[in-house]
C-alpha cells in the first residue's frame, strides 16, 4: 500500500523515525510503499509523538475512493465519514 504523511511542527525525533521507513520528499512530507501493518504502526506513532504539531495522512485502499484520509491535531482540517466516504472539512482557525 502507498502511504503519504505530512507533518508540521513535530519533534525532529518523529521525522527521523518516519524517514527510516518512508522517503522524505521535502521537509515534513513522507511517502512510501509499505505493508498495511507498518502503515498503521507509523500512523499510530505519528499521532502519539506529534506533541503540539499536527499530521495528515493518505493511505491507499480502505474506501470506495481507493484511499483513506486521516488527520491528527490539525488546526483547520477535520475528516468525517459520510456514508462510508472520507470527507475533508476545512475551516478557519476562528471557528468553534
Amino acid at each position: 500500500m502507498m502511504l503519504l504523511i505530512r507533518t508540521a511542527n513535530v519533534p525532529s525525533s518523529l521525522t527521523g523515525y518516519l524517514s527510516r521507513y518512508l522517503l522524505e520528499l521535502e521537509s515534513g512530507l513522507f511517502v512510501g510503499k509499505i505493508n498495511r501493518a507498518l502503515a498503521e504502526h507509523l500512523w499510530s506513532q505519528t499521532a502519539k509523538y506529534a506533541k503540539d504539531g499536527y499530521a495528515t495522512a493518505v493511505l491507499s485502499g480502505g474506501s470506495d475512493l481507493g484511499f483513506t484520509l486521516r488527520a491528527h491535531n490539525h488546526p483547520t482540517l477535520t475528516i468525517e465519514d459520510e456514508d462510508g466516504l472520507p470527507v475533508p472539512h476545512i475551516h478557519s482557525r476562528t471557528e468553534s
